[in-house]
C-alpha cells in the first residue's frame, strides 16, 4: 500500500513537473528576445510605460496616440484574442520582461505598442541623476580643447550649465536612441508582416524632431529642390528665426562693412561660377542656415540667407532683435565678442574640416573674419 501511494506520488509531482515546464516553454516561445535591449537589462533596467516618458516628451508620446502601435492590444481584443500568449507579446511593452506587461488586469498602462517597445526600459533614463562640480576632464573626454591661452581649465565659464549638458549626455547612453531594424523585425518578421517594409512604414510611426518652419512659403518648396534638414546646433531657443544681414545693419554698420570684406560675403557666388548651387553637400556651408528652422532654402524663396551671414557664426538673430538692451547678449546663441578661439573652433570646423579646408587653422583664420575688429 505505501509503495503504491509512494508512486501515485512520484507520479503526481512528475505530471506537475511536466506542466511547470510546459507552461515555461509557452511563456519564453511567446515573450520577445528584446536582445537589443540586453545591456539595459544586465543593468537592472524595469519598464516604466509611456506615462513617464511624456513628462518630458509630450509632443513626441502625442504623436504615438495617432498612430497604430496605439491602437495595437485594441485589434487583439477586438478579435478575441486579447489572451493569447503568442500574439500578445507584439501587441503590448515589455511582456515577459521585469516590469513589463502582465495582463489588462495588473498592467493596463502597459497596453499597446509604447516608447519602450523600440527605445528599451527607461527606468534608468529616468532616474535622477547627480553630477558633481567641473573638473576638465568632464569635457576632454569628448573634446580636443588644443592650446587656449588663459582659458585651460575654465571652460564652464563660458558654459555655466555644463552639468545640464552632461546629465543629458548621460541619460542618452541609457536608452536605445535610434532603435535598428532588427528591433521592428520582432514583430514584423516573415511568419507576421512578410510585406513589411521599414522604409515605407517608418513614416507612421517615426517621431524625428521637425527641424523646418517655413509658415508661409512652405508650399513653394519643390522636391527637385533638393533641400534635407539637419539638426539645430548651436541648439537654440524654439521658435526664434533666421533673419538675414539686413536686419543686423542697423546696429551693427561697422561689422556689416568689414563682412562686406571677407570670403563669406561672396560664399554663395562660389556656388553659382561652378554650377553647385542645387547640390545639397555644398549649399549648407555657403549660405545661412540651410536645413536649419527658418533658414535658406533657395535663392528665390530666402535671397536675404544667402552667403555665409553674421547668424551662420552668431546663431539665428529674432531673439536678438526684438529684446531689450539688457538681454541682448542672452540672445547671442552663438559666438560672442568674448568667446575663446575654442568656442569657435566648434562652429568654424563644421565647414572648415579636414576633407574641405585641411589647412584651416582657427586662431589664424578666425582673425582674418573677425567683425569686432576693424
Amino acid at each position: 500500500m505505501k509503495l503504491i501511494f509512494s508512486m501515485n506520488k512520484k507520479n503526481l509531482l512528475l505530471k506537475i513537473l511536466f506542466v511547470l515546464i510546459a507552461i515555461c516553454l509557452a511563456f519564453s516561445a511567446s515573450a520577445l528576445e528584446y536582445r537589443q535591449f540586453d545591456e539595459l537589462f544586465d543593468r537592472r533596467a524595469d519598464f516604466v510605460g509611456k506615462s513617464q516618458c511624456i513628462r518630458c516628451h509630450f509632443e513626441i508620446v502625442r504623436s504615438f496616440s495617432n498612430s497604430k502601435h496605439k491602437k495595437a492590444f485594441i485589434s487583439l481584443a477586438s478579435r478575441g484574442k486579447d489572451d493569447d500568449k503568442k500574439c500578445i507579446p507584439c501587441h503590448t511593452t515589455g511582456y515577459g520582461k521585469r516590469g513589463g506587461f502582465r495582463s489588462l488586469e495588473e498592467t493596463p498602462e502597459l497596453i499597446g505598442v509604447q516608447c519602450e517597445s523600440c527605445h528599451g526600459p527607461a527606468s534608468l533614463h529616468i532616474e535622477k541623476i547627480e553630477i558633481g562640480e567641473f573638473k576638465l576632464s568632464m569635457c576632454t573626454s569628448c573634446h580636443q580643447l588644443g592650446k587656449v591661452e588663459g582659458m585651460a581649465a575654465d571652460c564652464d565659464r563660458c558654459h555655466p550649465l555644463y552639468k545640464r549638458h552632461l546629465e543629458k549626455l548621460k541619460r542618452k547612453q541609457l536608452i536605445i536612441r535610434k532603435p535598428n531594424e532588427e528591433i521592428c523585425k520582432d514583430c514584423h518578421n516573415a511568419d507576421n508582416d512578410p510585406d513589411f517594409d521599414l522604409k515605407s512604414m517608418y513614416s507612421l510611426v517615426g517621431h524625428g524632431r521637425v527641424t523646418a518652419d517655413f509658415s508661409k512659403i512652405e508650399s513653394k518648396v519643390e522636391k527637385e529642390k533638393n533641400v534635407v534638414f539637419l539638426e539645430e546646433k548651436p541648439e537654440v531657443k524654439k521658435g526664434t528665426a533666421y533673419v538675414g544681414n539686413d536686419k543686423c545693419i542697423k546696429c551693427h554698420q561697422k561689422a556689416y562693412k568689414k563682412w562686406l570684406s571677407t570670403k563669406h560675403s561672396e560664399s554663395y557666388e562660389t556656388l553659382e561660377d561652378e554650377k553647385e548651387e542645387k547640390t545639397t553637400r555644398c549649399i549648407r556651408c555657403h549660405t545661412t542656415g540651410y536645413g536649419r528652422r527658418s533658414g535658406f532654402i533657395d535663392a528665390e524663396n530666402t535671397p536675404y540667407l544667402r552667403e555665409v551671414g553674421c547668424e551662420t557664426c552668431h546663431g539665428p538673430g529674432k531673439d536678438h532683435i526684438k529684446a531689450p538692451k539688457n538681454k541682448k547678449m542672452d540672445t547671442i546663441y552663438g559666438i560672442t565678442s568674448d568667446c575663446p578661439t575654442c568656442g569657435m573652433s566648434v562652429t568654424c570646423k563644421r565647414c572648415h574640416n579636414m576633407r574641405q579646408d585641411p589647412d584651416f587653422d582657427t586662431q589664424r583664420d578666425v582673425e582674418i573674419i573677425r567683425c569686432d575688429k576693424e
